[in-house]
């Protein structure tokens, strides 16, 4: 087998491990809201602003960003973005005024939008065979340091030591050296290639025999064909047809998982210390079902896996809806599993059909998952205010029929894993 599809587990681990320590970092922002409103008793439109310029700034940024990685060359763009979270994170604990912690929130949403393209671009090069396996462990790592942040806040900051959030930027530091090692390995490995491809064509050239293209160009992708390929207008509504389905997926992901809940607390009494529980099976659940999507996907294929999770999701959640709460929360719970079975999925789909484009492409799709969930939240709860918990709930079950159809709509990609293993071998 070429060594180039070898999977490498202990540098998938590191960019995992950065991954956990970025969003445990950016995840802290919203649960320190109430320590910013009890310590300077700023108005709820400042405190949203806070999560607002945080979000903005990552999910916006990250298609821009991955971009320039693609066309310049984007190693240093993980580590740099990975210390920038924590240095927005120590600046906050800092911050003298709203101003300031405005400025420190906004460094770190725009190092978590330089982080994951090419964080995510360097998984995809180093996974070898199965990338969609090595997305979906570099996507719970990043959910659960999305659920440690608030823990973080809640056992170590308080509205009288507003400094200690300092801390939580700590180990953005400690993270980032091996991540700039790597980076700085891999940059120079890239130089060595460069270098040998540019001899080996000379001497090609001399002896009169074509080059090879293929290697060595674009990072590692061909240059010629799939570029052509790449820039076709049928490529581009594929990447249309995607987004769509990550933001029609993430619409109900949000739905069912924080307004599940809340609809539980408000017509069947259930207490708040219940209704998080129910959040928590949730998500926990749903990293079970992102770890699983991405093994059966290099089996089987992205797409499957994607329009199998859609299709499947919307018999568990209309039982939700029918059954009593217990059945109820059940299948809610399921439906965590299917609504989040296909995350790391979509980014490894996006990544086969622009090969040449992976950082922009990986912004795009991380991008949408992040920015969409961010808009739906505050979308969703403005109707519940206006129509009710229950209508939202219906127009997000009803919703996974055409995010199955679109997900239906794409063309296969994936390779059987006999070919792959023959075109290795060539």
């Amino acid at each position: 087998m070429d060594t180039a599809r070898r999977t490498d587990p202990r540098r998938i681990t590191l960019y995992s491990v950065a991954h956990f320590v970025n969003d445990y970092a950016t995840g802290s922002i919203p649960a320190l809201l109430p320590l910013f409103a009890a310590a300077h008793h700023w108005s709820y439109s400042a405190l949203g602003s806070l999560v607002l310029v945080a979000n903005g700034c990552s999910a916006a940024l990250q298609p821009v960003l991955g971009g320039v990685a693609d066309r310049l060359g984007g190693r240093w763009l993980a580590p740099l973005g990975l210390l920038a979270t924590g240095l927005g994170l120590v600046l906050a604990g800092l911050a003298p005024t709203y101003i300031a912690v405005l400025a420190a929130v906004a460094v770190a949403g725009v190092g978590a939008s330089a982080f994951h393209p090419e964080a995510s671009q360097g998984v995809r090069r180093h996974a070898g065979d199965r990338p969609a396996t090595a997305l979906s462990w570099f996507q719970v790592a990043g959910n659960a340091g999305m659920a440690a942040g608030p823990l973080a806040v809640a056992l170590f900051v308080h509205s009288d030591a507003l400094e200690r959030i300092s801390w939580i930027g700590m180990p953005a530091f400690l993270v980032g050296a091996p991540m700039v090692a790597l980076a700085w390995r891999e940059r120079r490995g890239d130089t060595l290639a460069a270098a040998r491809h540019r001899a080996g064509a000379a001497v090609a050239q001399r002896v009169g025999l074509p080059e090879r293209a293929g290697r060595g160009a674009g990072r590692g992708t061909p240059a010629g064909s799939r570029a052509r390929v790449a820039d076709t207008p049928r490529v581009r509504l594929v990447l249309a047809i995607l987004c769509l389905v990550i933001a029609l997926r993430s619409f109900i992901q949000v739905s069912l998982g924080t307004y599940g809940a809340l609809y539980y607390q408000k017509v069947y009494g259930w207490s708040a210390t219940a209704a998080d529980y129910l959040m928590f099976a949730f998500l926990l659940v749903g990293a079970a079902g992102t770890l699983a999507g991405g093994y059966i996907a290099d089996a089987v294929g992205e797409r499957r896996v994607t329009y199998v999770c859609l299709t499947l999701l919307f018999l568990p959640a209309l039982a939700f809806r029918l059954l009593p709460p217990v059945p109820g929360a059940l299948f809610l719970i399921l439906g965590g599993a299917l609504s989040m079975g296909s995350w790391s999925v979509t980014t490894s789909y996006g990544q086969r059909l622009l090969p040449h484009r992976l950082g922009m492409v990986s912004g795009i799709t991380t991008g949408l998952t992040i920015g969409t969930a961010g808009l739906a939240a505050v979308v969703l709860g403005w109707l519940a205010d206006m129509a009710g918990l229950a209508w939202v709930l219906d127009v997000a079950i009803a919703c996974t029929v055409p995010a199955a159809l679109l997900a239906r709509a794409l063309p296969e990609l994936h390779e059987p894993q006999a070919r792959r293993a023959e075109t290795a071998a060539v």
